[in-house]
């Protein structure tokens, strides 16, 4: 559901951006608090799903991403 949200804002990323859609693990990875995506500095995921900008400190995090009006100001920064 949260992807239908996004794809008619797709159109509006900045020439040369890229949507990657990553799956982070099961449900006992996910939890681990040591976790790849938890730790990575770039990253630092606290809950899922998450919509960021990679190697920026702007993301959406769950139910901002049922917030239009977030996304679109996600992507004009």
């Amino acid at each position: 559901p949260v992807l239908l949200g996004l794809t008619g804002q797709l159109g509006s990323l900045p020439d040369g951006a890229v949507f990657v859609h990553v799956d982070v693990g099961d449900r006992t990875y996910w939890k681990n608090k040591e976790n790849d995506f938890r730790v990575d500095p770039k990253l630092k995921l606290s809950g899922v799903p998450t919509l960021l900008k990679y190697g920026e400190k702007a993301k959406l995090v769950e139910e901002q991403l049922f917030k239009s009006d977030l996304i679109q100001m996600l992507f004009e920064e």
